[in-house]
């Protein structure tokens, strides 16, 4: 296949690679969107259509900052794209007196809209939730994004703006100056190469990336209501953050639920995406905790995939230290997907200024260091 030269060829098309192209396409760069898989894909991170997004954080402000940037961005996507990708149900979350306080004070800080709600307060505004923590933070201007919507509707932006997308394996020759990218075998005519490929960056960049990534296995199960049963819609039921799991509220497919799970690692490629006893009896477990009206109902499907965990848990994005002509972007840590439009932003403007990012200290390759045994799991 004889392909058209770009300026920019981005191998990777989800959160990252998918946004980071579109970005580029939109301020005029010839751009190509490589990957092995169609958008979406049943081996990307995390997965499936329903993905949570909120800014709480624990004390950390940059992602709470980042997380509202994200929240006004995606909202201009969706305006944009006339179709519906943010359902603002809210979001509960679990945690002691003090972690909550200092939530709130930082929310506070930056005039963000929040409450601090006590067990009883939680139940008598949603019957159908059962809640023991001590103190919980209700972040209202949070919710569900559909995911898999999403980035069909950003690869067909991208066409819009003449980006080429093409389904190959990109791999790289050569070092320093002289690594250049092929696809399935055939040498790739570009200028810069942003590698956003996911669980598969360290198998690109053994030398560079090994150990700094960690693919931990993760199932998330679907609960169906009972026909007719309003109560766990997105308009009447938040998410759930708690020990013992998390929820995204039902779009029609069912309750998302992803009880706790560790120290499993997966390969993306081979793995067996089935659910495991240990999963189900998780999710039964949360839900007759939880959410009691649907311990009965049935597991209607399931969705197994791999994280892609930093030590920190911050994302890599950065240049390649001996190929300036090469930009990593990855290492999601399960909360990537919230950023997408921020992330493609942030790599794109990287790419046309020739930096290494404004925010070099948190995701720079200086920045990480490879896992030790147990973290990231």
């Amino acid at each position: 296949m004889t392909y058209r030269a770009c300026d920019v060829a981005v191998v990777g098309a989800g959160a990252f690679g998918a946004w980071t192209a579109l970005s580029l396409a939109e301020a005029g760069v010839r751009v190509t969107m490589i990957d092995m898989y169609p958008t979406p894909n049943p081996r990307s991170s995390s997965g499936g259509e329903s993905r949570n997004i909120r800014a709480a954080y624990g004390a950390d402000a940059f992602y709470t900052r980042w997380a509202r940037r994200a929240w006004a961005i995606w909202g201009e996507r969706q305006r944009q794209f006339e179709t519906t990708l943010v359902y603002p149900c809210g979001s509960l979350r679990a945690g002691s007196d003090a972690e909550i306080a200092a939530q709130a004070d930082l929310f506070a800080a930056l005039g963000a809209a929040f409450e601090v709600l006590s067990p009883d307060e939680v139940e008598s505004r949603w019957p159908q939730v059962r809640w023991s923590a001590p103190a919980t933070f209700y972040e209202p201007e949070s919710g569900v994004l559909a995911a898999e919507l999403s980035l069909r509707e950003v690869e067909r932006a991208l066409r819009r703006a003449n980006g080429q997308v093409i389904r190959g394996r990109g791999t790289l020759l050569g070092q320093g100056a002289s690594t250049r990218l092929e696809v399935d075998g055939e040498q790739f005519p570009c200028g810069t190469i942003v590698l956003a490929c996911g669980p598969w960056l360290p198998r690109l960049l053994p030398d560079l990336l090994g150990g700094f990534i960690r693919t931990p296995r993760r199932e998330l199960l679907f609960v169906a209501p009972e026909l007719g049963d309003p109560r766990f819609g997105w308009e009447r039921c938040p998410n759930l953050v708690d020990p013992l799991g998390w929820t995204s509220a039902d779009l029609g497919n069912g309750v998302k639920i992803a009880p706790p799970m560790r120290g499993i690692d997966m390969d993306p490629d081979s793995a067996e995406r089935l659910p495991t006893p240990l999963a189900i009896d998780g999710a039964k477990q949360f839900l007759t905790a939880r959410l009691p009206a649907l311990a009965k109902r049935p597991i209607i499907s399931a969705y197994v995939s791999q994280l892609e965990n930093t030590a920190s848990e911050d994302f890599i994005i950065d240049r390649h230290p001996e190929a300036a002509h090469v930009v990593i972007a990855g290492g999601g840590s399960g909360h990537a997907f919230k950023f997408g439009p921020l992330l493609g932003d942030y790599v794109a403007q990287m790419v046309l200024d020739g930096s290494r990012g404004e925010h070099a200290a948190r995701f720079g390759l200086a920045a990480h260091r490879p896992l030790l045994p147990g973290e990231g799991a």
